[in-house]
């Protein structure tokens, strides 16, 4: 459903998503998130957060506004960019609507632009 990894020396959290979730699951994932991004800004005082969606089908409506509203939680914090590689255009649709934000970028494909884009940004 989701796993998390992080590369500490780029400030990186990798997370990749799967399956259709139910709310349980998305709670379970906000609170992991939350922590996460707390240990790295702590850590670094950046973020930079790659999510894998390509296996991630289209979520029910309660899971979308789960995420929009774990994203709005986030905005504040100046020093965060996302990249998000998603499947597909109607992936797309959902996902600017859940979590359009001036840090957020989209990749389709290869996770591999996403990363090099990631990486690329200054850290400080």
């Amino acid at each position: 459903m989701f796993d998390f990894s992080d590369d500490a020396e780029q400030h990186l959290l990798c997370i990749k998503l799967t399956g259709f979730w139910s709310m349980e699951t998305f709670e379970r994932y906000r609170l992991e998130f939350q922590d996460r991004v707390r240990q790295i800004h702590a850590r670094a005082g950046l973020c930079k957060i790659f999510i894998d969606t390509s296996e991630f089908p289209i979520q029910s409506s309660d899971v979308a506004a789960g995420f929009r509203d774990l994203v709005d939680g986030q905005q504040h914090r100046k020093n965060m960019l996302v990249a998000i590689v998603l499947p597909g255009s109607l992936a797309k649709l959902q996902a600017e609507r859940a979590v359009g934000a001036p840090h957020v970028r989209f990749f389709f494909g290869e996770p591999v632009e996403a990363l090099d884009w990631l990486r690329a940004q200054p850290l400080g």
